[in-house]
């Protein structure tokens, strides 16, 4: 009755802003500021949701949070009708009110009109419902690398990498860049850095420790470039893909790629170490 918003979703936020992209799907669909509207996630008395993983939380999530916030607006609008004299279905939401479509000057303020609730509050559920019929639902992009190789002493320096990706609609563009940036950065580590090594025998890691696992620095960032290509899929009710893996994996690739035109020999193997480099020379 004091007009608050709360989204609950069984799902995690593992570091890709899902609480803000839901956050946003349900103001959007109120026609709220996403600050009216807070995320609740993460707990077992929430309804069911997939793990956060294999690019899975914001294609899963997102479709079944609008759902949601769609029932709950057409049961205000129930209540809002008689008040101002118009049909349900005449009615939408925007800007923090419930305005008639065809006279916007017979609006109700979101606020006052939560008060008119009849209870504490109201509710409504929302589910993922399967992708619909006649639409690809595969993510595209393309990763380019640019890196320096010094013939003398093997090191690998990536200078500039240039992400280029459909992940259907994009709700919150400094977030999705954040997160292409990430994967990038993810790439760069598995390609130049990070050595898992494993006793093949025993199945157990054999890395020292943590010290010993190298990652990529503040001196190892190179010049990022992203552009999106929004594509209304029509898969589901938002459009809503995933981002986080492509944005990995097919840097890897680029960066072993370039490394390979620069020196004329590809190194299959990774980390992409000096070692390696220089043995592919001797080799060439």
């Amino acid at each position: 009755r004091d007009g608050s918003v709360e989204v609950r979703v069984g799902t995690q936020d593992i570091g890709t802003g899902t609480r803000t992209i839901l956050a946003i799907v349900a103001a959007e669909e109120l026609g709220l500021p996403v600050d009216r509207v807070k995320s609740e996630i993460g707990d077992t008395r929430f309804l069911f949701s997939v793990p956060s993983g294999g690019s899975l939380s914001a294609p899963s999530n997102t479709p079944a949070v609008r759902q949601a916030a769609a029932h709950l607006r057409d049961k205000l609008f129930r209540i809002a009708a008689p008040i101002l004299g118009a049909e349900p279905d005449d009615l939408e939401a925007s800007d923090g009110f419930i305005r008639v479509r065809t006279n916007p000057s017979r609006s109700l303020a979101f606020a006052d009109l939560c008060k008119r609730i009849p209870g504490d509050s109201i509710s409504a559920q929302g589910e993922r419902v399967p992708n619909y019929e006649g639409f690809r639902t595969d993510q595209a992009g393309c990763q380019f690398a640019e890196v320096e190789v010094d013939t003398e002493t093997g090191i690998v320096r990536v200078t500039h990498v240039v992400a280029v990706h459909d992940a259907g609609r994009i709700i919150d563009p400094l977030m999705a860049r954040s997160q292409v940036n990430g994967g990038i950065l993810m790439g760069i580590g598995f390609a130049l850095f990070e050595d898992r090594r494993m006793d093949p025998q025993l199945g157990i890691m054999v890395n020292p420790t943590m010290d010993d696992y190298k990652l990529p620095g503040s001196l190892d960032v190179p010049r990022i470039d992203v552009r999106f290509f929004e594509v209304a899929n029509g898969i589901t009710n938002t459009g809503v893909m995933g981002l986080g893996e492509v944005s990995h994996v097919a840097s890897t690739a680029a960066v072993a790629c370039a490394v390979y035109d620069a020196i004329g020999v590809p190194v299959r193997s990774l980390p992409i170490t000096p070692d390696r480099v220089l043995a592919a020379l001797g080799h060439a």
